[in-house]
């Protein structure tokens, strides 16, 4: 079996007849402070599209004694290398993939492909079924091995949970702590927003307050560029704005996202409502009136807030999938399963982390 070992001389030279910057291709912890051309994708999702270009080169160097650059190499013998290096690629200790991991290794071949204008796509070209065949095979073999089951993947907050995070005052309106940790649950499972860098880029002016025509008060989310919606293609820009509405005219009622959200506006400093001003801020201990200071909640913090939410109310999180800040997406996508009058296949965007949800209709 192959070995595709780190070599970092063979990468460098790749780099340079590539024309990627040399620091781009070497697998190692400098990664995270590398530059490259992808400017419009999220910085994590270029660093995985380097690293597996990076695993697929050092295949063709290694295994194929290939001399010609990935971009050089006729279609037909491209599709022959990359199905076997689905077919053959392990980990560093030998052992398989997960089904999911191989998936996402071809989607970076292809990102890297368009890139830099490669005449063909993987994805649909009869030039690559070879390739495609091997993806579907390889995790089919992987799935009846018992891998791609995911224990460890998120899962979604039963209604009893719900309750209890309230009950037990994790929840709510009466400190800043309940209430940062309420607006964060309700913007998450209102609007779809991702758990990490996308929350913690959202801005005071991003969420607004309106009111309908009834009279009823809702908040809608002004999308600006995200990670996966950068304007450049108009499939991924959203039909319409997601909104969350008032569910009575009890200012008090915890449980209401438009009343958590006023007094959010209500006890932030008058610094921090600019439309500019970060949405999440840190939680004030001081004795002034204002819950919150004039500075943004530390992304760190803002990743782990629903394990800690779940063990401050003395809640499992582990079991059958764990809690994670992705737990509230997952609680959102099942109450949209749950509300549709039969069953759907929901759009892949919306699967995977996605924030574009186009449903024509709901009951």
């Amino acid at each position: 079996m192959a070995s595709f070992a780190n070599n970092k001389g063979l990468l460098r030279t790749v780099s340079v007849l590539q024309g990627f910057p040399t620091s781009s291709l070497v697998i190692g912890d400098n990664d995270s402070n590398d530059r490259t051309d992808m400017e419009t994708e999220n910085s994590n999702t270029s660093k995985k599209t380097r690293h597996d270009v990076a695993l697929f080169m050092n295949f063709l160097q290694n295994t194929k004694r290939e001399s010609r650059v990935m971009l050089d190499i006729d279609s037909d013998t491209l599709d022959n290398y990359i199905a076997e290096f689905l077919s053959t690629i392990r980990q560093k200790d030998m052992s398989q993939y997960e089904p999911s991991s191989l998936r996402s290794m071809f989607a970076s071949l292809e990102r890297y492909l368009k890139m830099h204008k490669y005449a063909y796509s993987l994805y649909s070209e009869y030039r690559f079924e070879k390739a495609r065949e091997a993806l579907r095979s390889k995790q089919n073999e992987l799935k009846q091995q018992g891998k791609g089951n995911r224990p460890n993947a998120a899962r979604a907050i039963t209604e009893e949970e719900q309750e209890l995070l309230y009950t037990k005052g994790i929840l709510g309106m009466h400190n800043a702590e309940a209430l940062l940790n309420t607006v964060w649950w309700n913007v998450t499972r209102f609007f779809g927003m991702r758990a990490g860098a996308e929350q913690h880029k959202l801005q005071w002016g991003d969420v607004t307050l309106r009111t309908a025509a009834s009279g009823v008060e809702f908040c809608e989310f002004n999308e600006r560029q995200m990670k996966v919606r950068s304007g450049a293609d108009l499939r991924t820009i959203g039909c319409v704005n997601p909104k969350m509405w008032a569910i009575s005219n009890n200012m008090d009622n915890p449980r209401d996202p438009v009343a958590a959200y006023k007094k959010f506006s209500a006890m932030r400093p008058a610094a921090m409502k600019r439309p500019d001003s970060p949405f999440y801020l840190a939680i004030n201990n001081s004795k002034d009136s204002d819950w919150f200071k004039c500075q943004p909640l530390g992304i760190n913090t803002l990743k782990s807030l629903m394990k800690k939410m779940f063990t401050k109310a003395a809640l499992p999180t582990k079991g059958m999938g764990k809690i994670t800040n992705h737990s509230a997406r997952k609680t959102m996508i099942e109450s949209m399963k749950d509300a549709l009058p039969e069953p759907i296949s929901l759009p892949i965007d919306v699967q995977s982390g996605g924030g574009c949800f186009h449903m024509n209709s709901i009951g």
